[in-house]
């Protein structure tokens, strides 16, 4: 019986030893992470984010500045995850990005475009940060600032000098065209109508003769009276005529 709670009681000691010795080394590798920063790096528990010393504000170009971010697994174990954050301390990110499954000693570069700074040139906060597979996660900051791009000092104009040289006469050649046949069209006018003259001629004075004529014989001249009464009785007798032929039976046409 007491040999057996000697065993336990050595089993359970050498749990909780191999526990404690595992929480230093954690423990120390965290303190470790935390104090190796560089001015361009910072490193936790062995996953170190690299960037360039000098970043530009890139609203002075016309376009967007490209930074290089380099990552590295120096833990000697596989990472669930490495990345990084930049941001201004109010929170707004200026960039971020992160690494899936490294495996150890494995490293690699993010190129990343940064077109707009909110707090001007700065200060930013950069945070590092990893994670384990046994659901750990660690990370560490850093203030940065970035910088205001040159400007370019104008090279000076170069003098140059033309001499002017003169062109060749020209050599022209010239081929006589013939000019082409024109196109008459004849259109026929109308003479005139001639203007004629009329000049009266006087006719000749007419010969007149004249010869007597006997007195007519008053003997035989009826009046007129008498010719009248002589009309209207013929006239009544003609009437009188007209009647009794249309009188007939049958009519007579035009009676």
């Amino acid at each position: 019986m007491y040999k057996n709670l000697y065993r336990s009681y050595y089993f359970h000691m050498r749990k909780a030893k191999i526990i404690f010795t595992v929480l230093v080394l954690s423990f120390g590798i965290s303190l470790v992470g935390s104090v190796q920063s560089q001015a361009d790096s910072l490193s936790i528990l062995g996953g170190t984010v690299t960037w360039p010393d000098k970043m530009y504000d890139p609203s002075n170009s016309s376009g967007c500045s490209n930074v290089g971010f380099a990552y590295e697994n120096n833990t000697g174990v596989e990472l669930l995850q490495l990345g990084f954050i930049l941001a201004d301390p109010f929170g707004r990110k200026v960039s971020d990005r992160s690494e899936i499954g490294i495996k150890p000693n494995k490293s690699g570069t993010w190129n990343i475009q940064i077109c707009s700074l909110p707090n001007g040139l700065g200060p930013y906060i950069m945070t590092v940060y990893v994670k384990d597979f046994a659901s750990t996660q660690r990370q560490v900051t850093k203030e940065v600032n970035f910088l205001e791009i040159p400007v370019a000092t104008p090279k000076p104009t170069p003098t140059v000098t033309i001499t002017k040289t003169p062109a060749p006469a020209p050599t022209v050649t010239i081929t006589a065209t013939p000019a082409p046949a024109p196109t008459v069209t004849i259109t026929a006018t109308p003479a005139p109508a001639p203007t004629v003259t009329i000049t009266a001629t006087p006719a000749p004075a007419p010969t007149v003769t004249i010869t007597a004529t006997p007195a007519p014989d008053t003997s035989k001249i009826v009046s007129l009276e008498d010719a009248l009464k002589g009309a209207q009785s013929q006239i009544k007798s003609l009437k009188s005529k007209l009647t009794k032929i249309c009188s007939a039976k049958p009519k007579p046409k035009n009676c």
